[in-house]
């Protein structure tokens, strides 16, 4: 419990253990092990190298991160209508930027070039095979890639915006862009990255 206050603040481990006091068990926040994917994270994290510790810390504030982001979105909204500001509020989340804290060491690109895209999945292998690397193609990107935290989007969306942000932050040479098409609304645009087209 103190590591996780630590990580994600006093204030939102206070909300968690509230509650799994009160019975409103939402998500896998309070009982990670039992999320359908935590086998596979647990394969996939092994396989790409990350030591079990930190992997086990990361699945947590993951899982923090989806439970508290329902919140977050309805605060967004009750606060204002410029979808800008809502992006900005919705990526406050503690557990997710205490996990890609965590995870930053493991965005390294196996390649002389960083790739950002937009417009599918697609255009993210495309930029791959080019020898570029997306964010879907480092160690914790990989993982995140293939695994369903939660079928809700605007509950997972957030946590990709931040990681990303933190992938571009790394970049010290040449970016390569890809895009095949622009969608204002999509959460692999410039504005809700607000670190630069798509790197999933």
């Amino acid at each position: 419990m103190a590591a996780l206050q630590q990580r994600a603040g006093n204030a939102a481990v206070t909300r968690w253990v509230q509650r799994k006091a009160g019975g409103l068990n939402e998500h896998y926040a309070t009982r990670p092990t039992e999320h359908p994917e935590w086998g596979p994270y647990q394969e996939l994290t092994k396989a790409a190298g990350i030591p079990r510790a930190e992997a086990d810390d990361a699945w947590q504030l993951l899982l923090g991160g989806v439970d508290s982001q329902g919140a977050l979105n309805s605060e967004a909204a009750a606060r204002t209508s410029d979808r800008q500001e809502q992006r900005e509020i919705r990526a406050t989340n503690t557990w997710y930027h205490e996990f890609v804290k965590l995870m930053t060491k493991h965005l390294e690109i196996g390649t002389p070039t960083m790739a950002l895209w937009a417009g599918g999945i697609e255009v993210n292998d495309y930029a791959y095979e080019k020898g570029h690397t997306p964010l879907a193609r480092t160690r914790i990107g990989s993982v995140l890639n293939v695994l369903e935290l939660h079928p809700d989007w605007k509950l997972t969306g957030p946590m990709w915006s931040i990681l990303s942000k933190a992938f571009v932050s790394l970049a010290t040479g040449p970016v390569h862009i890809f895009v095949r098409a622009y969608d204002p609304d999509s959460s692999s645009d410039w504005r809700s990255r607000n670190s630069g087209w798509s790197s999933g």
